[in-house]
């Protein structure tokens, strides 16, 4: 298994053991819920990985972190749990990739993690259009994968 699929794991029993996790809840509770899942997650994928995956500043100088970069996959990972939704922060984090790659890190890929239906909700024409242009004019692979709801 890579460190890229780990995370995923991860991020998936992360998600199985944390009550409410697919249900609504608005941008204050949303906020705070995320910020909650993201500590659990990182300090499991620390417990497994180590600490040098988690929360890399690699855009050079604008600060912007990554939540997971594991270099020796060329592989940033991105947790965006409202990925589902109409607007996404799609566009920010295949920049972010971008400004990591111009900054002299080698990445081919952006793998994003996202609530059900993330996946499918970004088979859509404009998002597509995003992710063929990156990957034809900066050969960057993006993946999305769904966490998906226990039992599902």
């Amino acid at each position: 298994m890579t460190k890229t699929q780990t995370i995923l794991r991860l991020a998936q029993e992360v998600a199985d053991r944390l009550p409410g996790m697919f249900s609504k809840k608005g941008a204050g509770k949303g906020n705070k819920f995320t910020n909650h899942y993201m500590t659990l997650l990182n300090r499991r994928v620390t417990e497994i990985l180590g600490s040098e995956y988690v929360e890399q500043c690699i855009s050079g100088d604008t600060k912007q972190c990554v939540d997971f970069f594991v270099p020796d996959e060329k592989t940033i990972v991105e947790v965006e749990l409202s990925l589902y939704n109409v607007h996404t922060n799609l566009d920010r984090d295949i920049f972010k990739a971008l400004l990591a790659i111009d900054s002299g890190h080698q990445i081919h890929t952006l793998f994003l993690i996202g609530k059900e239906p993330a996946k499918r909700r970004h088979t859509q024409p404009a998002s597509m259009a995003l992710i063929n242009w990156v990957k034809k004019y900066h050969a960057l692979n993006v993946v999305i994968e769904d966490i998906k709801k226990k039992g599902a």
